[in-house]
């Protein structure tokens, strides 16, 4: 049965790399989907956006807690399911398919930058006013469809970036609820 779902998610996830790369792609989406993905490199924008708001005392526990979700995430994506599932990128499997970006040399599975974006981008939406909360969101969407159209990633990578962005700021959010920043 295991064998059975894993070459259906395989297959529809091929099926929707190809029809990106054969449909949607143009030279214009290309480069402003670099742009984006590059703002999810390493947490970059989230990183930046959580220390800007530590230094503000109103905003500084969804700084912290965008901050500690990050190396949540990291750990749980990077350090334990990468290495564990060891999922080769899609650009090396599927022959017809080109990744628009130089080739990542770590797992595919799952995605890094989705799952900082998606922490992130649901600890703004619940913290921050609605038009910051929706801008975070839609920048975490952006960026995690970007890994995609990019050919760097399945669309099953995204999803479980995802869930792991979720668990990644539901943590982070229950750590710095508990956390005494009295002191800070």
């Amino acid at each position: 049965m295991k064998k059975y779902w894993h070459k259906r998610v395989t297959e529809l996830d091929r099926k929707i790399l190809i029809y990106i790369q054969n449909n949607l792609r143009t030279a214009e989406r290309d480069q402003i989907m670099r742009f984006i993905t590059n703002l999810g490199d390493g947490g970059f924008v989230w990183l930046i956006i959580a220390f800007t708001l530590l230094v503000s005392q109103k905003h500084r526990r969804t700084g912290l807690a965008m901050a500690c979700a990050i190396a949540f995430g990291s750990i749980i994506t990077n350090a334990i399911i990468k290495n564990s599932i060891r999922r080769i990128r899609p650009f090396e499997i599927i022959e017809e398919l080109a990744a628009l970006i130089p080739h990542p040399k770590d797992w595919s599975f799952p995605s890094g930058h989705t799952t900082s974006s998606v922490a992130c981008g649901i600890l703004l939406l619940k913290r921050m006013s609605k038009m910051i909360g929706l801008t975070g969101m839609t920048l975490a969407i952006l960026i995690s469809v970007s890994r995609v159209y990019l050919g760097v990633h399945y669309p099953s990578d995204i999803v479980a970036g995802a869930v792991a962005g979720v668990a990644s700021a539901t943590v982070a959010g229950k750590v710095v609820r508990r956390a005494k920043l009295e002191e800070i």
